[in-house]
């Protein structure tokens, strides 16, 4: 079932999307949105789709009829540094995103990515608006300039986890944004460690909790982790983190486990760990027996074969078993819906069994390593054909 913003209105002081300043208020949008992922058959297949990458890249509208693609996770937006407004770095497919959401397809909005090293400097939208209501004024801005009301916050640049005001004034944005337009669906995407998240990690989610938010999912980077079998980590990582979320928002490690995400990279990650399609089929049968909120993968730009087997590429996933486009999407896929699990599948399969076998300490988790820094701008013109 479609939903709609609700026709509440937000009394902030308005930022514009060109960064201009009024004292007039928001109203939230009464146009047809995005489903919502709180409505969706769990967990929410939502793989990245992001301006840059592979250039033959089916559009998601087009994905949406061939391949049976229903939600998508399109990143990233962020802002001009120190500026409260969003650089025009998801220009390119806010048309395709109409389009998608139009023909039903689920759609989250996700903020941040890895913004340090920047020739052309980008910064976090909780650390470029320095106040409360001009955050939630642009959150509330840009989902309704891309049709949705599920959003999400990619936390993983050191100067963000280490910036305590910018944790606590996006969960004050948030909660705002939340009275304006009550079924927004907010996700907290996190690195972690093969046993959970660190401890800055949960520090920002602390923050949240602490800001009054209801933090819809947390989903976990479970990539570059450092260990021999990113798939077997990823699983432990889950595991360890529902036990930290139970601990941090008061609820029940079920509960907590039904809020988790997984977002493995396919292919050859960072660090040269591999997730291969044996592994992400038993990906998606562990996210389905563990009744997880959602699976993502980094990205859907990147499923294409090609690459050395050994290094990250923005355009293939290097990945020695994939020999067709899409090839790990139907693979997660097929896994939800039903498949079979692979024959060399991991022996754990669900959060609740390894939970029940034990988990490592998560107290001293190292801090993981971060996704690849998003590639500069294009001098003119957009990536062809995304």
């Amino acid at each position: 079932m479609m939903n709609f913003l609700h026709a509440t209105t937000l009394f902030v002081s308005a930022i514009s999307f060109v960064g201009s300043a009024s004292a007039a208020p928001i109203n939230a949008r009464a146009t047809t949105t995005s489903p919502s992922f709180a409505d969706l058959p769990k967990p929410v297949y939502a793989p990245y789709y992001v301006y840059f990458g592979n250039p033959s890249t089916p559009k998601m509208a087009d994905a949406f009829d061939s391949l049976g693609m229903k939600a998508v996770t399109v990143g990233f937006a962020s802002a001009p540094k120190g500026e409260c407004n969003l650089t025009t770095d998801l220009d390119i497919l806010q048309p395709d995103v109409v389009n998608f959401v139009n023909k039903g397809g689920a759609v989250s909005l996700s903020f941040g990515g890895n913004l340090q090293d920047q020739t052309v400097p980008r910064q976090h939208v909780q650390q470029a608006c320095t106040d409360v209501p001009s955050l939630a004024s642009l959150i509330q801005e840009s989902m309704a300039n891309f049709q949705t009301n599920n959003v999400e916050f990619d936390i993983e640049d050191n100067s963000l986890l280490s910036d305590t005001d910018s944790a606590t004034r996006l969960g004050q944005a948030l909660v705002m944004v939340k009275q304006a337009v009550p079924n927004t669906y907010v996700t907290y995407t996190m690195g972690t460690g093969a046993s959970g998240m660190p401890d800055q990690q949960q520090a920002y989610l602390r923050a949240a909790k602490d800001a009054g938010l209801i933090v819809d999912a947390v989903t976990l980077m479970t990539m570059n982790m450092g260990g021999a079998d990113n798939v077997a980590d990823a699983q432990t990582a889950v595991a360890g983190g529902a036990q930290q979320v139970a601990n941090i928002f008061e609820i029940s490690t079920d509960d907590a486990t039904k809020k988790m995400g997984m977002l493995p990279s396919i292919g050859v990650d960072n660090i040269g760990r591999v997730v291969n399609l044996t592994g992400a089929a038993t990906l998606g049968n562990f996210a389905k027996e563990s009744n997880l909120a959602t699976l993502s993968y980094w990205n859907f730009n990147r499923d294409f074969p090609g690459g050395d087997a050994t290094t990250q590429s923005l355009d293939s996933s290097s990945s020695p078993d994939q020999t067709n486009p899409s090839e790990f999407f139907t693979t997660f896929q097929n896994a939800l819906g039903g498949a079979a699990p692979p024959a060399a599948a991991a022996a754990l399969k669900s959060v609740a069994q390894i939970q029940a076998a034990g988990t490592a300490d998560a107290s001293t988790i190292p801090q993981p390593a971060q996704k690849a820094a998003l590639p500069e701008p294009a001098a003119a013109g957009a990536p062809g054909g995304i």
